[in-house]
């Protein structure tokens, strides 16, 4: 393992503080939207709706960092010319197609008028 490849490992630890800190945001959010529910409280669902949003975005940064990564990883495996480019390429299409995945959900949580319940990411 190289120096590049430590330093890449260390930083997709510091993502998963990231993920669980957007995840902890998103159980806050789902007991405003609750709070909502219950009471009816419209800055509740406003709050949570900012929250969804803000955690979406965040997993957007997460999810190019991946494509990237994978990107990388791709035009490495056709210069060495291992074998593995089609399985790359493949890693590369499904990290892409995440990141559109969620960028949807982007916009529907954006322009959604009713609460539905926390995006899934």
């Amino acid at each position: 393992m190289n120096n590049n490849e430590i330093k890449e490992l260390e930083f997709e630890k510091k993502l998963w503080l990231v993920v669980i800190f957007a995840a902890a945001l998103s159980i806050l959010g789902d007991d405003l939207e609750e709070h909502f529910i219950i009471d009816h409280d419209e800055n509740a669902e406003k709050n949570a709706k900012k929250i969804f949003i803000f955690t979406i975005v965040i997993s957007i940064f997460i999810y190019l960092y991946y494509v990237n990564r994978n990107y990388k990883q791709y035009e490495l495996s056709k210069i060495k010319n291992d074998g593995n480019t089609t399985l790359q390429l493949i890693r590369l299409a499904g990290s892409i197609l995440i990141v559109v995945g969620v960028i949807f959900i982007l916009y529907f949580e954006v322009n959604e008028k009713k609460p539905i319940g926390s995006p899934v990411i």
